[in-house]
């Protein structure tokens, strides 16, 4: 199965080089399932009912967010009929929409996509641990399928990196979000194959019924994982905002309303390849700049 991801969707610039790219993005990459995270989509954060129901028309299989999903009400009001959109899964149980879903690629395959946010660092909705909340979750999941993907967006490196290690063989895919500032640490991972109980296996591994079957099929299986696939939009900006008014705002110390900007308008993504049980066999970066007479501001 291929996997193409589409990062951090930020502003009409970002939506922009999607209806400019997907095209091209389906004729090169040929993939069988397309996730955009898109939580910055919609003016200076959130995503806009229009906005997801744009994107799923252009061919986005699905559509994830971090601590802006619920900004817009629009959204909000309409995510029971919008299954494609996935907010957090470790938000109150309470929470409009779905934290993940099956979805059946077009290889066939089913494919389970999860959304996480983290806790560390600032974020705008207080979600659950996502730790002890995933352990629960993955088992369930198990059952259905092993195509298992997950999109976490947190704004602390070490809180992504520590779930990758945690998760290592259980996933086929962890993609952190958050930041808008791309990574360089795409890797395959593996779980250590320790049970002499001291090892990073016990994290993850019942050690009272774990088996070295089990513990070693989760080692030769592989999660692709990167820290941060970055953003979609302005390159050339603060988070895809205008550089002018964050200088002015930490200089003064005085909020500023972000302004969208077009300069260096480009896609960042993950272009991943799993391989039949489920496993990740490539992990690329891919970035593709817009030419700048093509941008219409």
């Amino acid at each position: 199965m291929r996997i193409f991801y589409i990062a951090e969707i930020t502003g009409k610039a970002g939506v922009w080089a999607v209806k400019k790219n997907i095209a091209e993005i389906k004729r090169r990459y040929q993939p069988d399932f397309i996730i955009a995270n898109a939580g910055m989509a919609t003016g200076a954060g959130g995503l806009g009912k229009q906005h997801a129901g744009y994107l799923r028309k252009m061919g986005i299989d699905c559509i994830t967010g971090g601590d802006c999903i619920f900004q817009k009400k629009d959204l909000v009001e309409n995510l029971p009929q919008m299954p494609f959109v996935l907010r957090p899964f470790n938000l109150p149980e309470h929470s409009s929409g779905a934290g993940y879903r099956y979805f059946t690629a077009r290889s066939g395959e089913k494919l389970a996509v999860i959304s996480i946010l983290g806790r560390v660092g600032h974020h705008r909705l207080l979600a659950d641990n996502p730790f002890t909340l995933m352990q629960t979750l993955l088992p369930k999941i198990e059952r259905e399928t092993p195509f298992i993907m997950a999109d976490f967006s947190s704004t602390a490196t070490a809180e992504k990196q520590t779930m990758a290690f945690f998760l290592a063989g259980r996933l086929s895919v962890l993609v952190g979000s958050g930041t808008g500032a791309a990574t360089a640490d795409e890797r395959l991972m593996s779980a250590e194959c320790d049970l002499s109980g001291a090892g990073s296996a016990d994290a993850h591994i019942d050690m009272q019924t774990a088996t070295v079957e089990t513990c070693c099929e989760q080692q030769s299986r592989k999660t692709a994982y990167i820290t941060d696939a970055g953003r979609t939009g302005s390159f050339d900006s603060v988070g895809g905002h205008a550089p002018s008014g964050k200088i002015r705002e930490y200089r003064t110390g005085l909020f500023e309303y972000p302004q969208e900007t077009w300069q260096r308008v480009c896609i960042q993504g993950l272009d991943i390849e799993l391989d039949g049980a489920g496993g990740a066999l490539s992990i690329e970066r891919i970035r593709i700049e817009m030419p700048v007479a093509a941008a219409p501001c």
